[in-house]
């Protein structure tokens, strides 16, 4: 990602100026880009022994900063919502490309423009599964005049993620979106919002067969996505649960992506991988308020091959708590406002006997 100034012709900064102005957005930048590589590297397999890695996860789990009260938004519209709708429409409607006042932001320096517009963009990668394609090629911000006043346009210039960068992704976009659409449509009228998530649980569960090309792969497909979860019908754990969270954002229900680490055993989603240490990813959804771990992936049972078995629909990481979720679950160091989910009696009544010890 290069991200640029222009220069107005009547006034030059000095050199140094520039410099120092530039260099704090380029290092900012640097570490969201660091970010998001660390998010797609978060289910990538690991051959050490089972014993050792086990160990070392129990022994290295720190104690994380729990929120209680806070219910994140369904929706949300990132930093700035008019800059964020700016971006998702460039990137949906083949332009790849925008202008803006800078003005329109509020900010009191270009520096702060510049870290708007990334923050803005982190949020886009973070919070809209269904824009995985997107990337940000440079954006260039003018210099404001004496008065803090912008007489020029700021401009994005967005482009296809290099990973994806000849394929279809605006065919893609739409048949996602087409997709959701569907399943929300199956949906019987005047269920509550725990009808709802069940009913997408049950639903990629019995419509999506574990990917383990990509899982073997170096992540190279779609299977980490949205769009392999809910076209292709074949996805990795990423890709059921951004799937799962896209679903619950159409319909205003808060959901959250987690990732971290997990520890399979004769009783787990993989048994093919007994013992092994995995990066893996899963859901907490709020219902009536109340935080619940979903963990779509573990439900869907396979073989001992990791292949789909047909089995029935498995509940037994759907609408967990704490206690049985951080059996075998991890989270990643990061997270400074882990949910704290407490109430085991949601799961109790829908699942009886079916729990995951």
């Amino acid at each position: 990602m290069e991200y640029r100034t222009r220069k107005r012709k009547r006034k030059r900064r000095p050199a140094c100026c520039c410099a120092m102005f530039v260099l704090p957005i380029l290092l900012a930048f640097a570490a969201a880009v660091n970010w998001r590589k660390q998010i797609r590297a978060g289910e990538q397999h690991s051959a050490e022994s089972s014993a050792a890695e086990q160990s070392r996860a129990e022994q290295s789990q720190p104690e994380q900063p729990r929120d209680v009260q806070n219910v994140p938004e369904a929706n949300v519209s990132g930093p700035n919502a008019q800059l964020c709708d700016l971006m998702i429409k460039a990137a949906t409607d083949g332009s790849w490309q925008f202008e803006f006042d800078p003005d329109m932001l509020q900010c009191e320096s270009g520096e702060e423009v510049s870290k708007t517009v990334s923050d803005t963009f982190r949020w886009l990668w973070d919070e809209r599964p269904e824009l995985f394609f997107v990337d940000c090629k440079c954006y260039t911000i003018p210099f404001a005049d004496e008065n803090g006043n912008y007489d020029e346009n700021a401009l994005v210039e967005m482009q296809p993620d290099e990973q994806y960068k000849d394929q279809p992704v605006l065919e893609w976009y739409a048949k996602t979106k087409q997709a959701a659409e569907q399943i929300i449509a199956q949906i019987p009228a005047g269920s509550s919002n725990t009808e709802k998530a069940l009913f997408v649980h049950d639903y990629l569960v019995s419509h999506t067969v574990y990917d383990m090309e990509e899982l073997l792969s170096e992540g190279t497909g779609t299977g980490r996505t949205v769009y392999g979860a809910l076209v292709e019908h074949k996805a990795v754990c990423s890709g059921y649960s951004s799937a799962f969270r896209y679903l619950m954002q159409l319909m205003d229900i808060p959901c959250r992506y987690y990732s971290g680490q997990s520890v399979q055993d004769e009783k787990d989603k993989l048994p093919f991988l007994e013992g092994t240490s995995n990066g893996h990813g899963w859901n907490c959804v709020w219902l009536d308020g109340t935080p619940y771990w979903v963990d779509v992936t573990w439900d869907d049972p396979v073989d001992q091959n990791g292949h789909d078995s047909g089995g029935p629909v498995r509940h037994k990481y759907c609408f967990v708590d704490d206690e049985t979720l951080l059996r075998d679950h991890s989270f990643d160091s990061s997270y400074t406002d882990l949910p704290v989910c407490s109430d085991k009696t949601l799961h109790e009544r829908l699942f009886p006997g079916e729990g995951a010890s």
